[in-house]
C-alpha cells in the first residue's frame, strides 16, 4: 500500500487498533550485506516503520525502536540508525554487550545500532535467519500517489478488540475505495481500489506465529492482522 492509503486507514479505520508498515529485502530482488572486518554476511534487511514492534508486541532484547513520527513512520534522526536479529548479534558480534551505539556498514552505507531484537524474532520470515531492521522515513515519493515514484509497502495491523476479520475486510474496501480516486493515473487507479482481508496464519511455518497473525492482502499490498 502506499503510505497516502495506510494513513487514510489509520485516520478512518475503527476495526485497527494499529496499523504499521514494512517492506522486505524480497521487495527490491536482493539480499544486504553486513560488512565485517573479515569479510561480509548476507542479511534480509528489512525497511520498517517505528510504530512496527509494538504493533507486534514485540520489544527490543537489549536498546530500543526506531522513534515514531506521524502515521508510525520513524522520525528523521533514526534514518541512520538499525536494529540486529539475535542471529547476527551472535554470529557476527560474538554477543557483545555493547553494541548498542556502535557503526556497522550494511552494504556502504553506515548505521548505529540502537537495539538488538530478542531471540526467535524474525518477522516478516518466520525463520532463524540473519537479518537487520532499518527505518523508513518517508520520502517525497510517499507523499504522491504515482505508479513509479510512490513507493509499496506491505502493513501489518492489529485488530481493536472486539472487531473481526470481516468488519475490517467491509470498512477497508470502503476507505480504500475513497483513497483510491485520488490516482491520477487510469490504471493505478484501478489497481488501488480495492482491498481483501483473509486470514494468513494457515500459510505460516511456526506454530506460535500462526496462533498470533492474520493477513489483510490488497491489490496494493499486505496488510497483517493480529
Amino acid at each position: 500500500a502506499a503510505f497516502l492509503d495506510i494513513a487514510a486507514w489509520q485516520a478512518r479505520s475503527h476495526t485497527l487498533s494499529s496499523i504499521a508498515f514494512y517492506a522486505g529485502p524480497g521487495d527490491n530482488g536482493h539480499l544486504d550485506f553486513l560488512e565485517e572486518h573479515d569479510g561480509s554476511m548476507a542479511v534480509a534487511n528489512t525497511a520498517a516503520s517505528a510504530n512496527l514492534f509494538p504493533t507486534l508486541g514485540v520489544s527490543p532484547a537489549m536498546g530500543r525502536t526506531f522513534l515514531e513520527d506521524r502515521n508510525g513512520a520513524a522520525r528523521e534522526e533514526d534514518a541512520h540508525t538499525l536494529l540486529l536479529s539475535d542471529v547476527v548479534w551472535r554470529s557476527a558480534f560474538d554477543a557483545d554487550l555493547h553494541i548498542v551505539g556502535k557503526s556497522v556498514t550494511i552494504s556502504g552505507r553506515r548505521y548505529t545500532v540502537i537495539g538488538v531484537m530478542p531471540r526467535g524474532f524474525a518477522f516478516p520470515y518466520g525463520v532463524a535467519h540473519p537479518m537487520v531492521w532499518t527505518p523508513i522515513v518517508p520520502g517525497s515519493g510517499d507523499l504522491v500517489r504515482q505508479k513509479h515514484e510512490t513507493p509499496n509497502y506491505a502493513t501489518v495491523a492489529r485488530l481493536a478488540p472486539g472487531a473481526r476479520v470481516t468488519a475490517a475486510d467491509t470498512e477497508l474496501k470502503t476507505i480504500q475505495a475513497a483513497a483510491a480516486t485520488q490516482y491520477t493515473e487510469a490504471d493505478y487507479r484501478e489497481h488501488a481500489s480495492s482491498v481483501r482481508v483473509e486470514r494468513y496464519g494457515d500459510s505460516l511455518v511456526g506454530e506460535d506465529v500462526r496462533k498470533s497473525l492474520f493477513a489483510l492482502a490488497g491489490a496494493s499490498g499486505v496488510l497483517w492482522l493480529i
